[in-house]
């Protein structure tokens, strides 16, 4: 079933520590390659309905706010852990992921924080 096929590669891929950390060797693309996992996870529960939510709870918890995770994906890609936060809040927001307040609230403040890191980083490449 399609249920089972999104289970298996969230399982083998998205939520596989080996997988995520194969990724991340490859600067940049690693850190879009998982987001872009995320993003796809977005266009199943838009188009099947068949993302469980227990998916969405771990996607949080091993990809976001995991911080060894979270620290590795922004030292390759900030722009991307800033997508996977913001399909998270759109996954709540669209009613796929049923989660409480509080998480919501600390993805939010992570978002917050992404966009200072970002705006750090610009003002780096940027001075002159």
């Amino acid at each position: 079933t399609i249920e089972e096929s999104i289970r298996r590669g969230v399982i083998t891929r998205l939520l596989n520590p080996v997988w995520i950390n194969e990724m991340l060797k490859h600067d940049h693309h690693g850190g879009e390659k998982i987001a872009s996992r995320v993003e796809y996870l977005l266009g199943f529960a838009a188009t099947t309905h068949a993302v469980d939510n227990w998916i969405w709870d771990k996607v949080a918890e091993k990809l976001v706010f995991n911080e060894e995770i979270m620290n590795k994906i922004l030292n390759n890609n900030p722009w991307a852990f800033k997508k996977m936060i913001h399909r998270l809040i759109e996954a709540y927001e669209r009613g796929y992921w049923k989660t409480n307040d509080e998480t919501i609230k600390r993805l939010r403040e992570l978002l917050e924080k992404t966009d200072e890191y970002i705006a750090d980083i610009k003002s780096l490449i940027y001075k002159h």
